[in-house]
């Protein structure tokens, strides 16, 4: 995106004992005051989050910038650092690194507190008490197009986790799956900022956005880590969410004790519909969804969503616009998760031209659970992982929701199972004749197969991902 406009930071004046920055008049010249006292006023709230993803290969250690957001030591990542493939069991050994210029970093161990997806961040908290943490308290502000923000970001492991300032100017603000403001002229800081206004108020986080990367630890390409250190410093992220899209995580975040459980309607298959098509329908100028599925048995199917039907409204509110009519189920969908569970919703619903709306009340429902959330099961001798079936297995084949089986989650190259056919998204309903039903029964079996037969061959039947049965013989490794 072209960046036209002129950078005008406002010259603010040294902050007071508390650490409060105040405004100066609009217009006047840049101040390297405001810079300094913004920075070191946010860069006690900023530490590096690292991770191990131990999968069934090895491990994979992750780092990338988190915020204290609570004087308890909660810590605020990006959702997009915490990879929404790696199932929750693999991720372990978290630790809050602090960076010091004139020592060695401090490593304090931390305790993963879950994602939420309702607002797109993930939290850690550590596990020692005691430590006096400096918060940065998020506010919900008005934001106008002209206004300067600045932000400070954190560099790359390599830049030994330094915070750095960066500024720019409100250029516009973006609809779409994910609201956000454009800073022109210069830019926010890396992945994980918080961003400030003139005042030295925190009024939004720099979320994940292509082509960044949430990352700080570099490539194991030596080639490339110059590259990597300063990227997001060369090439400036551009867009903040506002802290009201994701203030409802800093009231209300998960813990392991209670993980953070989204709504859903059952109505997988929704189409946003064209400007022409709508006003085919009588529905000019007002965005709607067409239904293309209604899962049976689910809080829509209950209350009478037929495929075809349009929704035109929700709780009486024509439905939010995107800048491009795709875009118009998931910000439904981002809507609804930030809904409590047992919330009664009503739908305004189009059924046919030039008659009234319908209005079909829905009791919100949990989500079942997706591939991240189940245990996987690693036959480490034959080369492959195996999970639960979930709702999504089970929907793409057509297939009831009480389907029984487990699904092969992942294969060892070269291993004895893929040598044999067996394929990722298979799933097993059978073990040398014996009903599968779910993964404790399948891991204890094959447990107890291995133990009195190491070296004998399994048997397994498999349903293939285009409907078709299989059986499958797998020699094991002498």
């Amino acid at each position: 995106m072209t960046r036209s406009i002129k950078t005008i930071i406002t010259a603010i004046a040294l902050a007071t004992a508390l650490g409060t920055i105040s405004p100066v008049a609009h217009g006047e010249e840049p101040s390297s005051t405001y810079a300094k006292s913004l920075h070191d006023k946010v860069a006690p709230s900023m530490y590096a989050v690292q991770y191990t993803w131990a999968y069934e290969f090895g491990r994979i250690e992750f780092v990338t910038t988190g915020i204290v957001v609570r004087d308890d030591g909660l810590i605020a990542v990006p959702l997009s650092a915490v990879g929404p493939g790696i199932p929750d069991m693999q991720m372990v050994d978290f630790k809050i690194i602090v960076p010091a210029k004139d020592r060695d970093e401090i490593e304090l161990d931390a305790v993963f507190q879950g994602r939420d997806e309702r607002t797109q961040l993930a939290f850690v908290k550590p596990k020692e008490t005691g430590r006096t943490w400096a918060a940065v308290t998020f506010e919900d502000l008005p934001i106008a197009m002209g206004d300067r923000v600045a932000s400070i970001g954190m560099l790359p492991k390599d830049a030994g986790y330094g915070t750095y300032f960066q500024q720019g100017i409100i250029g516009a603000k973006l609809r779409g799956e994910q609201p956000a403001w454009l800073v022109t002229d210069g830019g926010v800081g890396a992945i994980g900022a918080a961003v400030f206004n003139a005042d030295g108020k925190a009024i939004g986080l720099v979320m994940g956005q292509m082509p960044q990367q949430p990352f700080l630890h570099t490539s194991s390409d030596r080639r490339n880590q110059a590259i990597n250190t300063l990227a997001a410093v060369n090439v400036s992220p551009c867009l903040f969410v506002p802290t009201k899209d994701f203030e409802l995580s800093l009231k209300t975040p998960p813990t392991p004790q209670q993980p953070i459980k989204l709504p859903w309607i059952g109505t997988p298959q929704l189409t946003g519909l064209e400007k022409d098509v709508s006003e085919a329908f009588g529905l000019q100028n007002q965005p709607a969804i067409e239904i293309g599925d209604v899962i049976k048995d689910s809080p829509a199917d209950r209350a009478g969503l037929k495929v075809g039907q349009k929704i035109v409204k929700l709780n009486g509110q024509p439905l939010e616009r995107g800048d491009n009519p795709e875009e118009l189920p998931v910000i439904l969908g981002r809507n609804l998760r930030k809904l409590p569970i047992g919330t009664e919703i009503t739908l305004s619903i189009f059924t046919e031209k030039d008659k009234p709306l319908q209005d079909v009340k829905i009791k919100l429902e949990e989500r079942p659970k997706n591939q991240r959330e189940l245990r996987r099961f690693w036959a480490e001798d034959l080369g492959f992982s195996a999970r639960d079936v979930s709702f999504e297995d089970t929907y793409a084949r057509k297939q009831a929701a009480d389907f029984k089986g487990v699904v092969v989650a992942i294969l060892k190259r070269e291993g004895a199972a893929a040598a044999a056919r067996l394929e990722i998204g298979d799933i097993i309903t059978a073990l040398n004749g014996t009903e599968v039903k779910n993964l404790d029964q399948f891991e204890a079996a094959y447990k107890a197969l291995r133990k009195d037969k190491p070296k004998e061959p399994i048997v397994l039947v498999v349903l293939k991902p285009d409907a078709t049965t299989q059986t499958i013989k797998i020699e094991a490794p002498q």
